[in-house]
């Protein structure tokens, strides 16, 4: 009781002591300043969270004070009230790294659940860890540890909780809504397994952000197949509500596969199982996925060449002052590859896969028109050429002054010599066609026919066949 007297009497000493000096210049001012200073030095260790109550009260005292210097008449007496405020303010600071010290495990799960979303994503949850939280804290202002302790324990834990909860909300809330809506539209009647299936997947994901709350990028994953599966299962909920005939059910489906073996160059008999029409179609797109990296591979040995090249050039740039006839003609072969590799894709950003292939061999551009059609038999276009002739005279434009040469081709069904006229007849309408309506002199353009004798797969099934019936565009920059 004495020491809290005497430390009483100091500060009101003080007070007055800071009273009686109000006559000096500036004093109002820089008393003001301090105490925004203190605010501020409070403010940044959050004393607004760890310390409210005291905080508050130096708020309280701080506009008072403004109040006071706002009325204008006798501001000195603002100056006990500012060091009142500063006073305040110091120790709400000094409450405040005490709290978050103690609270410091707390404070470490409030804000990962804060990062979480919580109060977006699990509000209720979220809302119960604060109530303990603010416990905790009013109960170390008023210096009752044993009790804050207990308080923080709980907030801690549900804060956690929160964490895990928004979370596991955040990525799970599409997945759930798909599922809910499958499930209203019969998916769990109609479509069991596969809606099953589903909301084992979404499961799956929430059992595995509880076991691992950060490894995001595997339950997105699972979330994202809980999502397809459940608007699957509203297919397949339709499918079976229409009541549709085994058999038809079963060769629409033989159809799609017969599709894809089709667009990979594979044409297995109808009677073929299933089973195996799928694992060579498997193995036919693992190769052209091979293939492709290979192709990738080329391309990164060609960029690394061209910065070889580059590098040659700014040693030739050092050792001949950037004046030689070497440096010269490396900076026009490089710009001269840079402009066709340019070209090239601009070429093959025409086409859609099934359309036309674009490939460099030697120096000539090849544009393979797999999708251009004729009447069977015949040299005259079939109908449905128009959009792929148009971006045809588009790929012809991207190269200008070039020669053509346009290469028939066809399979090996029927006799050689009807092959091969049948493969420069269609050259040659290929030809007049770019001729007449491009108006390009024919001095640049040719024709020429191969009929079956260059292939590019096998003519032993029709997918294959159908790869070497052909139109070849040959372009020489």
């Amino acid at each position: 009781m004495i020491r809290q007297m005497t430390h009483r009497l100091n500060i009101f000493s003080l007070l007055t002591l800071l009273t009686a000096l109000a006559s000096a210049p500036g004093a109002v001012a820089q008393d003001a300043n301090q105490t925004g200073q203190a605010r501020e030095e409070a403010l940044q260790v959050h004393a607004e969270v760890l310390a409210p109550e005291m905080l508050q009260a130096a708020e309280k005292t701080r506009l008072k004070a403004e109040k006071t210097m706002a009325r204008g008449r006798d501001a000195a007496k603002a100056i006990p009230q500012y060091t009142q405020a500063t006073l305040q303010y110091s120790a709400a600071r000094e409450r405040a790294i005490k709290t978050a010290k103690f609270l410091d495990d707390a404070l470490t799960a409030r804000n990962a659940a804060v990062e979480a979303q919580a109060q977006s994503y699990a509000l209720n949850r979220w809302e119960e860890g604060y109530e303990y939280f603010k416990r905790a804290v009013d109960l170390l202002e008023r210096e009752r540890d044993d009790k804050a302790l207990q308080a923080s324990r709980n907030a801690t834990q549900i804060f956690s909780q929160a964490e895990l909860e928004a979370i596991q909300n955040r990525i799970l809330a599409r997945a759930r809504a798909e599922i809910a809506t499958a499930k209203k539209l019969g998916a769990s009647r109609y479509a069991p397994i596969t809606f099953a299936r589903a909301h084992s997947i979404a499961q799956a994901a929430e059992t595995a952000l509880s076991e691992n709350r950060y490894g995001f990028e595997f339950a997105e994953n699972l979330a994202r197949q809980a999502e397809e599966t459940a608007r699957h299962s509203v297919q397949v909920a339709d499918l079976v509500k229409s009541r549709p005939n085994v058999e038809e059910l079963v060769l629409k489906w033989e159809s799609y596969l017969s599709r894809a073996q089709a667009a990979a160059g594979l044409s297995p008999p109808v009677d073929k199982d299933p089973v195996a029409a799928t694992d060579e179609l498997e193995e036919t797109i693992a190769r052209l996925l091979v293939s492709e990296r290979e192709l990738q591979k080329d391309l990164a040995n060609n960029e690394s060449f061209a910065a070889a090249l580059e590098d040659e050039i700014r040693d030739l740039d050092e050792q001949l002052g950037g004046a030689s006839a070497e440096r010269t003609q490396l900076v026009l072969k490089l710009e001269e590859q840079a402009r066709e590799r340019e070209q090239i894709q601009q070429t093959e950003n025409l086409f859609r896969p099934n359309q036309a292939q674009v490939f460099k061999q030697s120096n000539t551009i090849i544009v393979r028109l797999m999708g251009l059609r004729f009447a069977s038999g015949s040299a005259k276009f079939s109908d449905g050429n128009d959009g792929l002739l148009q971006k045809l005279r588009q790929a012809i434009q991207i190269w200008p002054d070039s020669t053509l040469v346009v290469e028939g081709h066809t399979d090996s069904r029927g006799s050689e010599r009807l092959n091969q006229r049948l493969s420069q007849n269609r050259a040659d309408t290929v030809m007049n066609y770019v001729v007449s309506t491009m108006h390009i002199p024919a001095n640049r353009v040719s024709a020429v026919g191969y009929g079956e004798n260059r292939p590019i797969a096998s003519n032993e099934n029709e997918g294959g066949r159908a790869k070497n019936r052909r139109i070849d565009l040959m372009i020489t920059p």
